[in-house]
Formats: structure tokens, sequence, C-alpha cells
């Protein structure tokens, strides 16, 4: 937001410098006019406009040598092997958040600030269409002069003149005097002059929209008086009768009005006689159009390099991280969450319940409910909605203006509008709501407001299980060996069941379905060939839960450690404590621990460096007896379905 603003204040202080230096001691006018206005649209736009080039490739060192990773799994102080390592150990509990006085004390200010001078802006309207309702309206042309009966400089609002009744009834000023305020009202200056009054409420911080606003009203009066003098060619007159009016007072209402005043006579004095030939007029557009053209150039373009070398793309990641200030996505949303699996990419794909070929804007991953999603940047959390369909439980976050992420199918969701999140803190758990066929988490990133293609913001871990040959998607597979043995399309389904059911595996499209039992031959079916009930079976199919994660235990060596503030944050079953109630806990009290180091980023408001999820032996066992009725519901399921493909 504050690059934003700077950048507006950039442009408009750019492009009234080019004002300045080229047109403003011209006689032109319209072209001043148009220019102005076009100044203070474009630098409104300038925080939103991207125009990307790429430049000629260079070279650049590797990552490692300038940035080094902000979030990294610290090991135990004992060995803990892969089997034992589970998915709360990702889980960053959700801090205490501080309040940030600063930022509300700023905002408050600039909302009681802009709040008054909107309560003048239109105040000032109402009374300028309040004294032309109360006073007499003398059809003028298009316009209507309104008589006022005190003393009054001529000045023009929309279509009312507002004139001195006395000055009117003296023919000798009104005829001059009515040509100056009808060339006002013929050309919509009010519309200008609403406009800059407006931008100056809402940044009235920016002190160039105050420069703007007074090159504006100039270039007004230069308008009118051309009309004038273009009509009566009597020069000195003119001046003679203006002069008479720069001592008048004038309301605040009038500031909305086209007026004369003393500090502008001067200068209009001497651009009565100002001329610019076409030959000068030439030249000045030859100088303007390459400057404004640079200009907005350099305010809309943003250079994209590209890189050779080891890691280059993460290297330009961090480096435009550092100059631009991009709070951009790094970490994946279920962290290191060992039984990681990518069940549906980004792109097209066949919709998993109508079948419809459909564009998927995430990415899905496969975990059983309850595993940990974290934020994968910092942030401020914009949305917490339920969905009886789509996203279902899900959570947006907005990281700056040019990046956010969505979170989605959630079964529990830890925060609410408004909070504030860090890089890799709770935020809610995996389920199963929604648009969705199996306990998975649904991810977005979205960028400009568009959504992109989540895998260019996250990293597989090391733990990732990975199958070269075959992609699994929303246990669509293309699994080269199906395709050779039993003829099935490029992309099929491959629903592995394991041991114990009437069926092992299960492989299908859309045209035919494999049922295969261990040291038998496969049965074969023509998908037209089946019932609607059976089809529906087919189709109901899920891949097993994954397994509940094994114990890991502390010593009590280790947890006496652990009672030290300024090194550890304790958070026991998901809850921030206190460091001294580790005194009524012994190591036994734990089945499991995770410890992780807190880097620069997320260490901001904590005096600890690192931070430990304790699991009591009582919360692992009610997650153990869950996760083992969640195994058993998805059995019974599954073996109903199966009762109904039984050949």
């Amino acid at each position: 937001m504050i690059a934003g603003l700077f950048e507006i204040f950039l442009c408009l202080l750019v492009l009234f410098g080019i004002y300045k230096l080229v047109l403003e001691q011209t006689a032109l006018h319209r072209v001043k006019r148009f220019y102005l206005l076009f100044a203070l649209i474009f630098s409104l736009t300038t925080p939103w406009l991207n125009l990307e080039i790429s430049s000629d490739k260079i070279m650049i060192p590797t990552g490692e040598m300038i940035s080094e990773t902000l979030y990294e799994v610290v090991a135990n102080e004992q060995a803990v092997t892969p089997e034992v390592i589970s998915p709360s150990e990702f889980t960053e509990a959700k801090p205490k958040m501080s309040i940030n006085y600063a930022a509300w004390a700023i905002g408050g200010l600039y909302l009681v600030i802009a709040f008054v001078l909107l309560i003048r802006f239109g105040r000032n309207i109402r009374r300028l269409f309040t004294k032309a309702k109360n006073n007499t309206r003398i059809p003028f042309k298009s316009a209507e002069v309104v008589l006022l009966q005190q003393p009054t400089i001529p000045h023009n609002f929309l279509k009312f003149i507002f004139m001195y009744n006395e000055d009117y009834k003296k023919e000798a000023l009104r005829k001059q005097l009515l040509a100056h305020e009808l060339g006002h009202a013929l050309q919509r200056h009010s519309l200008d002059i609403l406009l800059v009054e407006l931008l100056q409420v809402l940044f009235w911080f920016n002190p160039m929209y105050y420069f703007y606003a007074k090159a504006i009203r100039l270039n007004h009066e230069y308008l009118a008086d051309a009309m004038v003098l273009g009509k009566f060619n009597d020069i000195a007159t003119y001046q003679r009768l203006l002069l008479k009016f720069t001592n008048r007072n004038h309301s605040n209402e009038m500031n909305l009005a086209c007026l004369s005043n003393y500090s502008l006579t001067k200068k209009r004095f001497k651009m009565m006689t100002q001329q610019t030939t076409k030959m000068a007029a030439l030249v000045r557009a030859a100088i303007l159009l390459p400057l404004l053209a640079v200009t907005t150039l350099c305010f809309s373009l943003k250079i994209k390099a590209e890189a050779i070398g080891n890691n280059a793309s993460e290297l330009i990641s961090t480096i435009e991280n550092s100059i631009f200030q991009e709070n951009k996505p790094e970490l994946h949303p279920l962290g290191d969450y060992k039984y990681l699996r990518t069940t549906s990419t980004y792109g097209m794909r066949k919709d998993p319940l109508t079948k419809e070929d459909k564009m998927h804007k995430g990415v899905d991953f496969s975990a059983k409910t309850g595993v940990p999603v974290i934020a994968t940047a910092s942030g401020t959390v914009e949305k917490v909605e339920s969905l009886k369909g789509g996203y279902g439980n899900y959570i947006q976050i907005k990281h700056d203006d040019q990046y956010q992420t969505l979170y989605a199918q959630l079964s529990e969701m830890d925060v609410q509008v408004g909070d504030k999140v860090e890089k890799g803190q709770l935020i809610g758990k995996v389920g199963n709501t929604g648009h969705s066929t199996g306990p998975h988490l649904h991810y977005e990133v979205i960028k400009n407001g568009e959504k992109v293609d989540p895998k260019d913001y996250y990293k597989a871990t090391s733990d990732t299980p990975t199958r070269p040959a075959i992609l699994i998607l929303e246990q669509k597979s293309r699994d080269p060996k199906n395709v050779a043995v039993y003829a099935v399309k490029e992309e099929h389904y491959d629903v592995n069941l394991g041991a114990g059911f009437e069926y092992e595996k299960v492989i299908y499209d859309d045209n035919k379905a494999i049922f295969i039992r261990k040291n038998e031959k496969p049965i074969i079916k023509d998908m037209a060939n089946l019932s609607v009930e059976q089809t529906l079976a087919l189709k109901s199919l899920t891949l097993p839960p994954l397994p509940y994660f094994e114990k890991s235990q502390p010593t009590q060596e280790i947890v006496k450690n652990w009672s030290d503030p300024t090194i550890y944050g304790i958070w026991i079953d998901d809850k921030k404590v206190d460091n001294s109630v580790m005194s009524n806990y012994k190591a036994s009290d734990f089945s499991h621990y995770f410890k992780s180091f807190l880097y620069p980023n997320a260490k901001k408001g904590k005096i600890y460096s690192y931070q430990l999820n304790l699991t009591t032996n009582e919360k692992y066992e009610k997650d153990k007896i869950r996760a083992a009725q969640q195994k058993a519901e998805w059995e019974k399921t599954t073996k109903a379905s199966l009762a109904k493909l039984d050949f």
C-alpha cells in the first residue's frame, strides 16, 4: 500500500515537472487542460500497471550465495527416524497476536481527516445548490444567471453563473463578465474542479494534488479569458474590469466554483498577450511526446530477467522480494507432511463429481482429516467462510497488494477475519467439506487478482513420495504399466485398496473397469454394461486414509531445558502456555514433540528462538481413536460399495 501511494506521488511529481518545463508558459490552454487531467488519472493507475518484458540473459550467482531458507525444521535433540515423523511436527500453533497500535493510529488519523474534508466538500456543494435555489435566476443561453444580494466575485458552478445583482444591472460590466463565466460553463470546468477536490479529500496527505488544483484553476481562467478576448478584442478594458473585483471576499463553497482572484490576475494579464505560433507548438509537441512516452513506460514497465545458473529462478524471486517488499507465498501449505501427495494439479481436468471438463485453478493435496494447514506467507485473513458446496470451509489470506492465497475443504478454521498471521502459522486443518470426494486440501495462489499455478510458489520436500512414471490426479493416474497391460486410456483411475477387500485394486476409465484380486485373473467389465448403481459404487471408491503417526517421546533431561522462556516458546496440544508449567510435567506425559527454529521473519515480537509443539498422551490417544474411527468408516463404506461390484 505504501509503495503504491509513493508511486502515485512520484508519478504526479514527474508529470507536473514536465508540465512546468514544456507547457505552462504556452497559450496551448486546451492541451494543458487535457494533460493535467491525464496526469491525475494516469497516476492513479500506476500501482496496477504491469507490462512485462524479458531482458537479455544475465549471469547470476547461485541462490545459496545470497539467501537462506526462511523456514527450516531443526532436528530434535534425539534422532528421529522418518518412520516416527508425524503431521503434528509441522504445526505452528497460533501465536498470541500483538496489536500494531501505530498502524491503527495512523489509519484512524487518516479516516478522521478524510471524513472531515468529505463533510466540508459535501456541505460546500449543498450550499451552492441552495444559493441557486433561493435567489433569482435568469436564463442566459445554455446557462442560468443567479442574482445575489451581497457583493461577490462572479463565479460559475455547473450551469449556474453567480453574480452580484448590482453588477448585472450595469450593461458595460454585464456583457464581458457573463462572457467569461459562460466560457467556464460551456467547457464544464466545474467537473475538473470537482475531480481534483475529491482527490484532495481522499489523498489529503499528498501535496501534489494541491499544486494540480492550482494549475487547473489558473488554466480554466486562461480558457475563459481567451473566449472573452476572442469576442470583444479589447484587452485594456477587460483588464481594468478584472481589477475591480480583485479585493472582493469569497466564501468557502466558492472553492468549488470557477472564479477570479488577485493571486491569479497578474498571471492572467501576462497570458493575455502571450501567443504560441504553430512552429512553437510543434517544437513543444516534439519535446513533450517523447518525455510523456518515456515516463509512461517507466511507471508501467516491469523488467523480468531471464537468468542462467543454478537456482537462478529462486534467486530472482529473492531479489524481487527484497527490492519490492513482496510477501510472496513460499511454504507448502501442509509443511513437510510425510505422506504428502498431489492428487490434482492446476489446469484442465475432469471434475471428480460431474465428470465434466473444467478448469481447476488450484492444487489438491491428499491428506487425512485433521492434518495441520499453515499460512504459506505472512498476511491478514480477509475471508473465513463455510459453503455447502464449492470450497466448503475455506480461508483466504491477503499477503500484500499482489498476493493472496486460499485454503479450502477444511475441517477446522482456527483464525478469524482481520487476524494477522505469520508465515508457517497454523490456520486450520484438512477436511472433506464442500465439493469433495475425500479428505484433501485445495490450495490456490492469486497474483494481481488472477489465479496462477501454485506449484511455482512452494517446494516439494525431500520426504515427499515420488513416482516418476505416474502422475496421480484425483486417484487418476498415468501409469504406463496399466496402459500396456489393460489397454486403458493414458489418463485413468487407479484405486489401490490393499489387502482384506474383495478386490485389492480397481482400475477404470470411461470405457472399461478392471477388478484385480491377488493371484487371480483380473475381471474386466465394459462400463456400458454396468448398472447405474454399480457405476455409482465404482466411482465412490476412494484411497484409504493415511496411517496415524507413531510416538516420539522426549527424555526427562530435554524437558528440563524447556523452562527458559528466552529460548523456547511452548505450545501444548495446540495451545500457547507459560514455560513455568513445564515443572508440572514429566517426559512420560508426552507422546510426541517437535522443535522448530524461528528465523527473523517469524520472530518479530517474540523473545524466544525455538518453538516447541507438544502432544500429551491424552490428546494423542484421542486423535489416534479418531483416526481409527475414520479408517473403520472408510472400510465400511468401501466394503458396501464393493458388495455391489461382486461379479
